[in-house]
């Protein structure tokens, strides 16, 4: 019986301490490198090279800038209804409240930071916006094009290599449909910005790497 008190207190100690070791944060340093752009793909994804077949390089590039005038008219148009956060507020804030549910203290660095040790996430924004993903229906799906690089500067000094995301949502709608209704428009970004998001968040806390 002179034991149970020294052994309870040892079972204490011992409890506690894992419990301090489980609760122990990784921190990871988020970095956005450029601004995402809003672009609608409609005509280009059509495209079925005519006029290379008529006239070669020349004419091949004239009808390019006619596809890409006319879907710059598509996005003038839509771009108005799409909500101007949307890139924070679905992907950026997703990713962070992901990354925190599961262990990780993520903070928001400035590109002119320098760090010595720790986890530096770099997300480099391409472009977002929808694209005709069937071009026998013509549906649209939104999509989200991105890179990004994860580099623990305890192991390298470089920055990792930098790996591409493109991410579109299972949600398909005509042009017709999205140019007339707002909220079809930003729930199927929402999708897609989410998807992505975690896409990102899981390749790290499942491999520690994107």
């Amino acid at each position: 019986m002179k034991f149970i008190p020294t052994i309870t207190l040892l079972l204490a100690i011992t409890l506690s301490g894992s419990f301090l070791h489980a609760s122990e944060k990784t921190v990871i340093y988020i970095d956005v490198i450029g601004k995402a752009e809003f672009e609608v793909i409609y005509h280009r994804a059509t495209s079925n090279a005519t006029g290379v077949a008529i006239a070669g390089l020349i004419g091949a590039g004239i009808q390019a800038g006619i596809e890409s005038s006319k879907d710059e008219s598509k996005t003038d148009e839509i771009q108005p209804m799409i909500e101007n956060n949307s890139w924070k507020e679905y992907f950026l804030d997703t990713l962070n409240n992901k990354l925190e549910s599961r262990n990780f203290e993520a903070e928001w660095i400035d590109s002119e930071e320098k760090l010595s040790e720790g986890l530096i996430l770099k997300i480099y924004p391409d472009n977002y916006g929808f694209k005709i993903i069937d071009t026998s229906t013509m549906l649209m799906s939104a999509y989200v094009d991105f890179n990004a690089t994860l580099t623990n500067l305890d192991k390298r000094e470089t920055e990792g290599k930098k790996k591409n995301f493109y991410i579109t949502s299972r949600d398909r709608r005509s042009y017709e449909d999205l140019s007339s209704n707002k909220m079809f428009l930003n729930t199927g970004l929402q999708a897609a910005l989410t998807k992505a998001a975690k896409r990102v968040a899981n390749k790290i806390i499942y491999n520690n790497e994107v």
